[in-house]
């Protein structure tokens, strides 16, 4: 009975908690050359981290609204394997995939905004947190290796369009 009260409780606990995966810095750069850097899926690729996305398989064309490739991200504990397909690339301004699979999918997106000392660049993914009891392992575990293969992309990026 113990053992059921203390699950119970802990079933609400990340219930507050936000989900999505986002990371931001600015850059010296323009938001157009930014956007270049990053919207073509083979590019994208090469920024995301080895150990953070493996495996990715491209189909004829990589760049534009409709492309699409496979890949394993292996964030953390978690490996899933999804299909990425750019469903919004305004150069300068916005660059999105949406990532399909057998679980729920999942966005992930650039955003590039103009500002003082270069460009602010916001990398976000919009998730749902997994049910209880997976909650605590995806807050505890994949989140911050997330956050942190996201950091490590725009370290990436940053030192791609460095002078």
């Amino acid at each position: 009975m113990l053992l059921w009260m203390v699950g119970l409780a802990l079933a609400g606990k990340w219930d507050d908690t936000v989900s999505d995966v986002e990371v931001k810095r600015v850059v010296a750069s323009t938001p157009a050359e930014l956007h270049a850097a990053v919207a073509d899926l083979r590019r994208f690729s090469e920024l995301l981290p080895g150990d953070c996305a493996a495996d990715w398989e491209f189909t004829s064309s990589t760049a534009g609204r409709g492309a699409r490739a496979q890949v394993t991200y292996t964030i953390g504990p978690m490996k899933r394997k999804a299909l990425a397909a750019v469903v919004d690339d305004q150069p300068g301004r916005i660059w999105r995939i949406e990532h399909e699979g057998d679980k729920k999918g999942f966005f992930t997106q650039f955003v590039f905004q103009e500002g003082q000392g270069g460009t602010e660049v916001t990398l976000v993914s919009f998730l749902n947190a997994p049910p209880w009891p997976f909650k605590g392992p995806f807050f505890k575990k994949v989140h911050p290796a997330w956050e942190g293969c996201y950091t490590r992309t725009l370290d990436a990026l940053q030192a791609s369009v460095a002078p």
